[in-house]
């Protein structure tokens, strides 16, 4: 409830403004608006951009790679595609 009311109350008294969540789990509803219900029953927590914190981690291990052995592991930088557009992420 604490996000909640300060993600509305900074968009409602600063037009403009961008708010940025780093979270590392699968939590519903991080950049969905407050008023928006939704498949949980409840409205989102607000933010206006969550940092993908699963890309930078896979991109960083399918780097950590030595180069001949990356065509094994392309997965490892095509995952995110799965959920990108749950949320309104933004890459690092």
């Amino acid at each position: 409830a604490f996000l909640q009311e300060m993600n509305a109350t900074v968009y409602r008294r600063v037009p403009g403004v961008v708010t940025v969540a780093e979270e590392s789990t699968a939590w519903d509803g991080v950049t969905r608006a407050t008023h928006h219900k939704g498949p949980s029953g409840f409205g989102g927590l607000g933010f206006g951009l969550k940092w993908n914190m699963g890309w930078m981690h896979d991109s960083l291990e399918y780097m950590s790679h030595e180069p001949v052995h990356r065509k094994y592991h392309h997965g490892e930088m095509t995952f995110s595609m799965v959920y990108a557009y749950s949320e309104n992420y933004v890459l690092p």
